[in-house]
């Protein structure tokens, strides 16, 4: 079969520039305005934290006649399976559930199983006709645990969007600093997903905090006193939610300052603040910049947005090996 051999499929959330950043970084592929990803690699999904699932493409077609001749000529095990479906158009006069059919017909020798599948099939119906394939890994959602870390504070990161953070710089990146940890978020994601993770704040009682939330979930991970305008260790990657995440205002000399100080402590940075500060990564030594929204959303309220920026630092020299 030629083309993308995967899709991902991603939540839809129109006031997130994360899951397409996420999505790109961990599959190749970005997602469409229907969350759909046609990619090469899936491997990584189950760690994402907006990538639902990934699925190996076995047959498509413009049609849904071609689709299931191209299903019966394959060679693919169904046992005891389950087609789900997911629609973005309605450009084809046929049922989701007959399309179903259709192509479950096609499978000959196998049965499906709907309570207990051994095989899960995903059948995509869009613009550009039929894709069929199996899905073989869906996001673990272990980033929930840590909602219930002991130690909390009323502006920590979330947990999914910390895990987010990490995925946009990871890989390449396999040793994570952040310089601003507070009780812990970043360091606790990429911790989870086996990462080497670098914490430090200036605050005693964050650093305590981080120390009991990591100790807690049995991470490994150096967390010290340092104030992040001093000397940084090296790092692969560097993450920071910028004091005081987005709750209250900070210093302009500190924030850059510490932007600085980043940008010689590791070659690629992501930095989150309430507003774009891309002039201020640009004069400390960063370039490059993307920016993307993250705007959270409740059935009560439009919601604050942060400003997540991904930038490359200009300044930055390894002069010796990442700590490991």
């Amino acid at each position: 079969m030629s083309g993308p051999a995967r899709l991902a499929v991603c939540i839809r959330h129109a006031g997130n520039d994360l899951v397409a950043a996420e999505c790109v970084n961990l599959t190749g592929g970005a997602p469409d305005a229907h969350g759909l990803a046609l990619c090469d690699d899936v491997s990584l999904v189950a760690r994402s934290a907006y990538v639902r699932s990934g699925t190996e493409i076995i047959a498509h077609a413009g049609t849904l006649e071609g689709l299931v001749e191209r299903v019966c000529a394959a060679d693919f095990d169904a046992t005891a399976f389950r087609i789900e479906c997911v629609r973005t158009t309605d450009r084809f006069d046929i049922a989701s559930l007959d399309a179903i059919i259709a192509v479950a017909d096609g499978m000959r020798g196998f049965f499906p199983d709907l309570d207990n599948p051994q095989h899960r099939f995903l059948l995509v119906i869009r613009e550009d006709g039929f894709w069929f394939g199996e899905i073989v890994v869906e996001f673990t959602t272990a980033y929930r645990k840590h909602h219930d870390k002991p130690y909390q504070t009323s502006n920590a990161l979330p947990p999914r969007l910390a895990r987010s953070l990490v995925n946009i710089v990871s890989p390449p990146a396999r040793v994570i600093l952040d310089p601003c940890c507070g009780s812990g978020s970043i360091p606790m994601e990429a911790a989870e997903m086996g990462l080497t993770a670098i914490a430090s704040d200036r605050n005693a009682i964050a650093v305590e905090k981080a120390r009991g939330n990591v100790a807690h979930f049995g991470y490994a991970v150096d967390i010290a006193q340092v104030d992040a305008r001093d000397s940084l260790p090296t790092a692969d990657a560097v993450i920071a939610d910028l004091p005081y995440g987005i709750q209250l205002d900070y210093a302009e000399d500190e924030a850059r300052d510490i932007l600085a100080s980043c940008a010689r402590a590791a070659p690629v940075g992501v930095f989150v603040t309430k507003d774009d500060i891309t002039p201020m990564l640009l004069d400390a030594g960063w370039a490059h910049v993307e920016t993307f929204r993250h705007r959270k959303l409740t059935r009560y309220t439009k919601g604050f947005e942060r400003t997540v920026h991904r930038a490359r630092s200009v300044v930055f020299e390894l002069t010796e090996p990442a700590a490991t």
